[in-house]
């Protein structure tokens, strides 16, 4: 029995890619927040968005948001919310000059979310299909970043986030929790390359709900985790859907190179708290 499983790419729903409220990326978060959060007009079809999956007390806002391929950080890039429909703001990403992060499956989209509690947000789907007892394999890539500025009238408004950071993701499947290798990532150093992570887990029955969640550290700095190229399998089985045949090896796509650039550092001055 071949496991239903949907949108692996992470593709978005139709409105963020054409029309009028289309753009370059988007916050996804499912409902409101503090600070006058609007829930998303955006969507990820086969994936449900969920807010604050850990409970936290003191939880301020999901920041999690899908990104389209080819978009730029550093200072002069379209940043994270460029769709900026949610009332939250359009952070960028520590990066070199023209730097741009690209889909490992080719899929054109991924996703980046912040790892502190606070911020947190999840996607689930229900996977069907399942034999009880069969070992599946959930194969994914992640890197790490960090925020950097915001976009502001056409201004990069400096943050306060000068500290290394951790950052991994919590899978759950059929109740069941793993967690994916930690990257630890130099203060405001670009985005780190993509790595491929399984993850093995034995199903109960014909059915199970899969969840992935950002983590990292330290809070407020704050730890971002990006996510592409998800499939599930059983082990020893082809993944669904397949992996790419050339799998890209880094995401540092205007370069085409694997290697993570030097710092780039700038006098900062502090914002008010807040994202």
């Amino acid at each position: 029995m071949a496991v239903t499983f949907l949108n692996g790419g992470l593709v978005p729903s139709a409105n963020l890619i054409s029309g009028p409220d289309a753009a370059p990326s988007a916050g996804i978060n499912a409902g409101p927040g503090v600070g006058n959060t609007q829930p998303s007009i955006y969507s990820i079809p086969g994936w449900t968005v969920v807010d604050n999956p850990r409970g936290v007390g003191g939880w301020q806002n999901n920041l999690m948001y899908v990104v389209s391929d080819g978009t730029t950080f550093s200072k002069e890039g379209a940043g994270l919310n460029a769709a900026q429909q949610n009332g939250r703001r359009n952070w960028t990403l520590f990066g070199t000059p023209g730097q741009t992060v690209n889909s490992v499956d080719n899929s054109g989209w991924y996703i980046a979310s912040d790892g502190d509690p606070a911020y947190s947000g999840g996607i689930q789907q229900s996977l069907t299909g399942l034999t009880a007892g069969t070992t599946y394999d959930v194969t994914f890539w992640q890197a790490a970043g960090q925020f950097d500025c915001y976009l502001e009238n056409g201004q990069c408004v400096d943050g306060t986030y000068n500290q290394a950071t951790t950052n991994w993701w919590e899978v759950s499947f059929d109740g069941a929790t793993q967690s994916s290798q930690t990257i630890a990532k130099p203060a405001n150093a670009p985005v780190s390359v993509w790595q491929k992570q399984i993850l093995s887990f034995v199903a109960s029955g014909s059915s199970a709900l899969l969840e992935f969640m950002a983590n990292g550290t330290p809070g407020n700095q704050p730890p971002m985790a990006l996510l592409s190229g998800v499939s599930v399998s059983p082990q020893g089985g082809p993944p669904n859907p397949p992996d790419p045949p050339t799998p890209v090896p880094g995401p540092l796509g205007v370069a085409g190179c694997a290697a993570a650039f030097g710092v780039s550092r700038r006098l900062r001055r502090r914002l008010r708290s807040g994202r």
